[in-house]
Parts: structure tokens; sequence; C-alpha cells
């Protein structure tokens, strides 16, 4: 993201004062950030504080330097109003925000409105017909949430929005499935074997193929990481449900791309008991192997890419890589990703990892310890190379 300009507007909405947040997470991906405001914005967040969070002068009116004519790779304006709105749809270009806007479009930048104003507002058929005729015009209107009777601004949705719409779209027209989190295999009605799996690896794929332009449906276990906003998410708990939602996708529709990143669980109690096993005396658990829901894949998918994880625990990375590949002819996959979660700041509930990526030649990739979001970009910059 560095190097990309991108003007956030304020309107004059109490949601304003989540700009400070939305600004340096923008700045911390390497954004450049312009600040545009209404003079009611002023009302909720304080100049300074702009000023320090973007390290810019912020635009709250226009002189000779002609501010609303310049040129950015993305404007968004978060929060929107519904007289902003308004203006906007009608032509009005009566101060920085709606001046800049209307200048833009047309002009080849990426253009977000984030509403947030009272649910009978939004509703109300003439704001609906002032972002039917943004959304015309090639603006992306977000509604983020909607509680208490009001459309919200999420910051995290912001954030995304902006990422999204700033990143190159090599992987448009590519179909992804990625699975992610642990399963829950159970016992008794309220206790159950599980894993520390959060999920954060298989969400950070998904949001970086969703960030470049595939269309990602995600099945999810009970992980604790936020899921990615725009893909198609298919909540799971146990193994036989991750199992059954896999083959019923790959049943559905073909995929490009399949990525198997949830730590299902490897075993399940013979027998599951209604209620709650007493604790008073002990009891032996019969365990049963479950299927490999990789060895169904390619069965019903063969032309499918296939990424697979294998994690170790304490290791040589020699051992690592040849288990890895055994696993990866066993199951015939195309590549598989390798990590050892002994090792500090790798694997589950760290916000790191080191993977090797091996292929079916038993080529490898190694990405050294970084952010998982780093992580994730690394494994899809490699995979893309396997598209047929």
């Amino acid at each position: 993201m560095g190097g990309k300009r991108v003007a956030l507007c304020l309107t004059g909405s109490v949601a304003s004062v989540k700009a400070v947040e939305i600004i340096r997470e923008l700045r911390r991906r390497g954004i450049d950030v312009e600040v545009y405001v209404t003079e009611r914005a002023l009302d909720y967040v304080g100049e300074k504080a702009l000023e320090w969070a973007s390290g810019k002068k912020v635009i709250k009116e226009l002189s000779g330097s002609s501010e609303h004519l310049k040129d950015f790779d993305l404007v968004a304006i978060a929060p929107a109003t519904a007289n902003t709105i308004s203006k906007i749809a009608h032509g009005v270009a009566d101060n920085p925000v709606t001046s800049l806007f209307l200048s833009s479009i047309g002009k080849g930048s990426k253009l977000l409105v984030f509403p947030a104003m009272d649910l009978s507002l939004y509703d109300n058929p003439l704001t609906r017909e002032n972002l039917s005729k943004l959304k015309e015009l090639g603006v992306e209107v977000s509604v983020t949430r909607i509680e208490e009777g009001k459309v919200k601004i999420d910051c995290d949705a912001v954030i995304w929005g902006v990422e999204k719409g700033l990143s190159e779209k090599d992987l448009s027209g590519i179909k992804a499935l990625v699975t992610a989190g642990p399963t829950r295999e159970y016992l008794d009605s309220v206790r159950f074997l599980t894993n520390r799996s959060s999920g954060k690896m298989g969400c950070h794929i998904s949001r970086e193929l969703t960030k470049r332009g595939a269309e990602v449906t995600l099945i999810y276990g009970p992980g604790s990481e936020r899921p990615p906003f725009d893909v198609k998410l298919k909540r799971v708990e146990s193994y036989d449900e991750m199992r059954k939602e896999v083959i019923s996708e790959l049943e559905r529709r073909e995929y490009d791309l399949i990525f198997l990143t949830a730590a299902v669980s490897d075993f399940k109690p013979k027998m599951r008991r209604e209620g709650k096993i007493s604790s008073d005396k002990a009891i032996t658990v019969e365990l049963i192997p479950n299927e490999k829901i990789a060895k169904l894949v390619k069965e019903i998918s063969p032309n499918s890419i296939l990424v697979g994880c294998k994690a170790e625990y304490n290791v040589s990375e020699e051992e690592l890589i040849n288990r890895a590949y055994s696993r990866l002819m066993e199951d015939s996959m195309d590549l598989i990703v390798a990590n050892d979660v002994g090792k500090e700041g790798r694997g589950f509930e760290v916000d790191t990892n080191e993977v090797f990526i091996i292929d079916r030649e038993k080529k490898i990739k190694h990405v050294p310890l970084s952010p998982k979001e780093i992580v994730a970009k690394e494994i899809i910059d490699h995979v893309k190379g396997y598209l047929r």
C-alpha cells in the first residue's frame, strides 16, 4: 500500500470521532491520508487530533490552491450523512467534501461512501434514491453495521474497504474455497475435544484472496479471529459439519483454489453422551480417527489447485519438510504449507508464523518469521504461479 494517496472525508455525524483511529490504521499500512471536513464534522472531532493523526493540515475550506481538484487513488466519505449524500447526488458542491467528491467522479479514483445516520433517514425513499444515483456513477456504498435503530460506522470495515479498493485485482474471476479454525468433538453435551487454532492464518488468506479480487467461500470453525468482510461465510463446529460443508461446496460449484487451513480434529469420541457426564468417577473415552478431508477433495474436484497444511511440534526442519511432503503425496495435494507450532511465535494463537511451501516436485519456498498477513500474501503470490 506504500505510496497510495487517500482522501478521508468527514461530515457532521458523531461517527466522525472514529476518524483518528481509522487514519492511524491506514497510515500503519503505508497509506498517505489527507483529511477533508465539513464545518459540522469539527463539532465532533478536533482539528488538531486529525492533523496529529494524518500528519497533514486538515482541509476545512477551499482556497486558491484548488484543494478540491487534487488527485487521489481513493476518496472515502466516512461517515456520510444523509445531507451530504443528497448534496452529491444532486451536484451540490458547497464545501470541501462535496467539492472534492464531485470533482473525483470520472477521474478514475476509487470512490467509497460509508453512510452513518438514523435508520429512519437511511430507509427514507429519497435517501435510497440518492444512494442509487451514486452507485450508478460508480460509487461503492458500504453499510457496515446496523444496530440500535442506527446505521453505524465500523472502523475495521472502513479500513478494509480502503485496503480492498487500493489493491490490484490480479485474482479477479478466481473462485477460492478456504477452511479455517478448529473443530470441536463433543464428549457429552458440554465438554469437547479441540485444539488451540485461532483461525488467524485462514482468515488472513481469505482476506488476501478477497482483496485481490477472488470470490471466496470461507468454511469457518469456532475460531477467535474475526472473519473477513466480503466473503461467503459458512459457520461449522464439528469435523462432521466441516466435512459435509466442504463436500457440499465442491459438488455445488467448481473452485480454482482450495486452501485447507482448518485445524480439523484427527479424532472424535466413538460415542457422544447426552447430558453432562458425572465427575464423581473416572471414565474411559474411546477415540476413533476422522477421515482426512483432503483425501476427498481431489476425488470430487480434480481440476482444483489443492493447498493443504501440515503442523508439527518441535521437529527438525528436514523432518518437517519430509513429513509434509509425505502428506502432500498421500492426499494428492498440489502444494502443502508446513509449520512447526512448537517453536515460539509460530502457529496457534499468535500473530506471526514461519512456513515452508512445498510442491509435488519437492520444490520448497521458505517464508521466514513474519506477521501472518505477510505470510498469507507470500503464500498466495506463490500459489498464483500454479494456476492453470
